[in-house]
């Protein structure tokens, strides 16, 4: 069977199938790529599945049943440092592209790839933050605007500090179904704590005391002064959308769904159930 034929095959699997062999050359390589995963890992990383980015790097960063291309590794490494995290991954990326340390250049791709690759958390997690901006507003093609959602999910669990801007977008996501599920209740409480965190902020820059995280960020000033007023529009949209679903005689909401309390406490419950929630584990291309 030439390679051809064999990844024609590979095409026609269908993704629970791929998964299932993918994990099981996963489970026979102990945390080496086994050549005969090599297309399972490709194809699913072409399909946009978290996990196996890293793997796919592998393959074409050592040339593991396909062509070596930079490019590909370079790509997959990366989405998996953004979309999951990976260190293994960041590890192989500074390998892979040791030049990006050094890289003082205007290409804010790279900027912010060496800042998550190189920076200390909070100034990453700001970076990261910056790159979801840039895919929610269309400005990476590559990914559709729902991919936005995965790495700020993932560090707003994680994150070093409550950034409000990551605070703010997720909010966001929240009230569009970006990435997810529209939910203007969990929306409401998310993005009154975006408003309170972002209105200490602009409070220190009018007074001409920038906090000094801030200083050295991918964010200006003019940015947390502009997103302020961005989080007052989104929390009002998300209160209106909540109120407009929410019936409070007999705690009966206008989809039939029964609940026994306010729509404040009906808020929080909906918030801690989106904290809960497992980060997506396929990204969406466009």
């Amino acid at each position: 069977m030439t390679p051809k034929t064999y990844q024609n095959i590979i095409t026609l699997l269908d993704e629970d199938s791929l998964i299932r062999l993918a994990n099981h050359y996963i489970a026979q390589g102990n945390g080496k790529v086994v050549p005969k995963g090599a297309p399972y890992f490709i194809r699913l990383a072409e399909l946009g599945y978290i996990r196996y980015l890293r793997w796919a790097a592998d393959c074409y960063n050592y040339g593991i049943g396909c062509e070596h291309d930079d490019a590909m590794a370079t790509q997959y490494y990366f989405e998996s440092i953004l979309f999951e995290g990976n260190e293994i991954s960041k590890h192989a990326l500074k390998a892979l592209r040791p030049e990006l340390e050094h890289y003082e250049g205007e290409n804010l791709i790279k900027q912010l790839t060496k800042a998550i690759l190189y920076s200390d958390k909070d100034k990453a997690e700001d970076a990261i933050v910056k790159f979801s901006e840039l895919i929610m507003a269309g400005e990476i093609r590559e990914y559709a605007r729902g991919a936005a959602y995965i790495p700020l999910k993932r560090i707003y669990e994680q994150g070093s500090y409550d950034c409000p801007l990551k605070i703010m977008r997720i909010g966001e996501c929240l009230l569009y179904g970006i990435g997810c599920e529209s939910n203007p209740f969990a929306a409401v409480p998310i993005l009154e704590e975006a408003i309170d965190n972002l209105g200490w902020i602009v409070e220190d820059i009018e007074r001409g005391e920038t906090p000094e995280w801030a200083e050295d960020s991918f964010h200006t000033a003019s940015d947390y002064i502009e997103a302020l007023e961005e989080a007052k529009n989104l929390f009002a949209q998300a209160e209106s959308e909540a109120v407009r679903f929410y019936e409070p005689v007999n705690g009966y909401f206008h989809n039939g769904e029964t609940y026994d309390g306010d729509i404040y406490d009906y808020e929080e419950d909906q918030r801690e159930l989106f904290e809960q929630a497992a980060v997506p584990e396929q990204i969406k291309r466009a």
